[in-house]
């Protein structure tokens, strides 16, 4: 069964979001780790996740669980500008711990205390525009959550992993090319690769 470790950060509520989603206790800690099988698209994948909670502990491991991170989940919160402008500034902190030639985009956004009626009980600070033009300029998908209403909780961790699935089978078929490139085996594996697609053009 795949197995993908997920690290949340950011200022929108983290430890909540995580806990709606596991539907467990929250626990205080700096680190909380935590387990849950789930399927995706019909296929199992267990996530390993990690969570803040206390802050001022935590900054000093953020970029160690960074670093081992298959996925990561980024929060901020629409009433509160400063876990926005934190939010901006982590991905200047993933690439540089990351540290790959690569960009890493492994990341989805979420825009917490979003309500569907539009009926907010504190000021919003963010708008939606802004959202939508921070997930352009970084290449990361943006998904509209309230912890409080328990809207769209499970869509950022599921998203994350359809990300991570497709990067996978990319690079695997990267692999396969670059292989077959070492021994002159390229014009069949294409061949084999149309014939399992039935000499169609395959569009995903």
């Amino acid at each position: 069964m795949e197995e993908y470790k997920i690290v949340v950060v950011g200022q929108g509520d983290v430890s909540q979001l995580t806990m709606d989603f596991l539907m467990g206790p929250t626990l205080n800690t700096a680190i909380d780790s935590y387990r849950k099988t789930c399927l995706v698209d019909d296929e199992p994948v267990i996530l390993d996740i990690f969570t803040t909670a206390g802050q001022e502990t935590y900054m000093a491991m953020r970029e160690q669980y960074l670093r081992i991170a298959d996925g990561i989940l980024l929060v901020y919160s629409i009433t509160d500008r400063s876990s926005f402008e934190e939010a901006i500034s982590y991905r200047d902190i993933i690439r540089r711990v990351k540290d790959s030639s690569e960009e890493f985009n492994q990341v989805v956004l979420a825009a917490n205390d979003c309500i569907s009626s539009g009926k907010y009980e504190e000021p919003r600070t963010v708008g939606r525009a802004e959202g939508r033009d921070l997930s352009r300029d970084f290449g990361y998908p943006i998904h509209e959550i309230s912890t409080k209403h328990r809207e769209n909780i499970e869509g950022p961790f599921y998203d994350l992993v359809r990300i991570i699935r497709r990067n996978q089978k990319l690079r695997h078929g990267a692999g396969l090319i670059k292989a077959a490139a070492l021994d002159g085996r390229v014009d069949e594996l294409l061949e084999s690769s149309k014939k399992r697609q039935g000499n169609k053009c395959v569009i995903s």
